[in-house]
């Protein structure tokens, strides 16, 4: 019977899965460690943030995050206002 068929019976885990991005950008004005430090503490105060890496070496930036919380454009802004000029890697 098509009433008793569910819509979706995927677990929502593997729903949530579809959000999560990873993105990687340069930052030119990454120079040490305070720095890493200060992109990291700005990234992770925001909600739907996975995880944020900073290679001071290669100036990258890597940040896993839920799109469905938080936004791509949102990123960016957060990283400027911290005093970080990005690029797409």
């Amino acid at each position: 019977m098509i009433a008793n068929t569910p819509i979706d019976s995927r677990p929502a885990c593997i729903i949530l899965e579809m959000s999560r991005i990873t993105k990687t950008w340069v930052s030119p004005d990454i120079e040490c460690d305070g720095c890493a430090r200060s992109i990291k503490q700005a990234l992770v105060q925001l909600k739907g943030i996975e995880s944020a890496e900073v290679h001071v070496r290669d100036k990258r930036v890597v940040v896993d995050f839920n799109a469905d919380e938080v936004s791509e454009s949102t990123l960016i802004e957060t990283l400027e206002t911290a005093g970080f000029s990005v690029e797409p890697a």
